[in-house]
């Protein structure tokens, strides 16, 4: 994410009172996809995990 500053006018400088910030938030296929394959595999550990805990308390 960065921040950028223009003037709605359209100018490139300005008074101070004239500019506002635009926020771009830069994202890519690759870093959803990681996200994706994070969150599926803390799933797997939180299960292996009530299994053991299973297990333990069964046996």
């Amino acid at each position: 994410m960065y921040e950028t500053p223009f003037t709605k006018s359209g100018k490139a400088r300005g008074e101070i009172e004239e500019q506002c910030k635009r926020r771009t938030i830069l994202t890519s296929m690759y870093h959803q996809v990681l996200l994706l394959f994070f969150h599926i595999f803390c799933g797997i550990c939180k299960i292996q995990l009530k299994n053991k805990k299973f297990y333990y308390f069964i046996f």
